[in-house]
């Protein structure tokens, strides 16, 4: 699902895209709610493509195997790749500083992509000047120059913070024992 260009958008998205949507390598069609293990069966042809063809290649069976079609891959952005999403990605950061959030939480990158690093380290700054907090979850902790950037960094798979957590957010006005989960957490903020 490409992000809407403009408001409202959703309370978090991917910035890196998501398995459960498919792209295709040729034409570029996404297919919402896409089966994820599908990826891990078989290379999908795409529908688009391959309607394309036959529609181009009518009564010409010979000409019709020539003719490109795309398969599908995870609608994902990986090292180097353009965005698909930068655009509605800009607004939506622009959008939220304008709202005044009191925390931004990191969670399961590197921050490798420059871009991406950038805007995410100016919206900390922004969050911590206004005595906000900023959360890393991530396995590796961050690069030394990106965790001054952040008040509470946690070096834990994603999903042993995060399930525990949503699963306490979801049970309103019941008090509940979080599970103990093995991890490191650092206060990154000087003592």
């Amino acid at each position: 699902m490409l992000l809407l260009l403009t408001a409202p958008w959703l309370t978090v998205f991917q910035l890196h895209g998501s398995v459960n949507h498919a792209r295709c390598c040729v034409c570029n069609a996404t297919i919402n709610n896409y089966d994820p293990n599908n990826f891990c069966k078989w290379q999908e042809e795409c529908n688009v493509c391959t309607q394309s063809a036959e529609a181009r290649t009518k009564g010409n069976p010979t000409l019709r195997e020539r003719v490109a079609r795309g398969t599908l891959r995870p609608r994902v952005t990986l090292y180097e790749e353009p965005n698909p999403d930068e655009e509605a990605t800009i607004r939506c950061f622009k959008h939220d500083m304008k709202a005044r959030p009191d925390a931004i939480v990191v969670i399961g990158t590197k921050l490798s992509i420059p871009d991406l690093r950038r805007s995410t380290l100016l919206f900390c700054d922004n969050i911590r000047a206004r005595k906000g907090v900023a959360v890393w979850i991530s396995n590796e902790p961050p690069a030394q120059k990106v965790a001054r950037k952040f008040d509470y960094i946690l070096k834990s798979a994603c999903d042993d913070v995060m399930l525990p957590w949503l699963q306490l957010l979801s049970v309103q006005h019941q008090p509940q024992k979080m599970h103990t989960v093995e991890q490191t957490v650092y206060n990154s903020k000087p003592s």
